[in-house]
């Protein structure tokens, strides 16, 4: 299993709040999600902290979904406990 390079994205675009980061879809740009891994359809991307420059790869759990229709996604850090998750709305 060989990590695939993949998109960063600074903390700087995130509100952080009780652990947890998150943002509007749009405000990050367009196709944020890459491919991780190799040999799987895990998807997410890097997470680079705005004050340390440290990067944690997040990758999503879960989607939310409302009457069918696509809210957002849950990403957790890989090895990583420095925060909860990431939560990008679809908007």
């Amino acid at each position: 299993m060989a990590r695939l390079r993949i998109g960063c994205l600074s903390t700087d675009q995130f509100s952080f709040k009780d652990r947890i980061f998150s943002a509007f879809y749009s405000d990050l740009g367009l196709d944020i999600f890459d491919r991780v891994w190799d040999d799987s359809c895990d998807e997410g991307f890097n997470l680079q902290s705005a004050k340390t420059g440290k990067i944690v790869l997040v990758t999503i759990s879960k989607d939310f979904y409302l009457n069918e229709e696509l809210q957002g996604w849950e990403l957790v850090p890989y090895q990583n406990d420095s925060f909860k998750k990431v939560i990008v709305w679809n908007d």
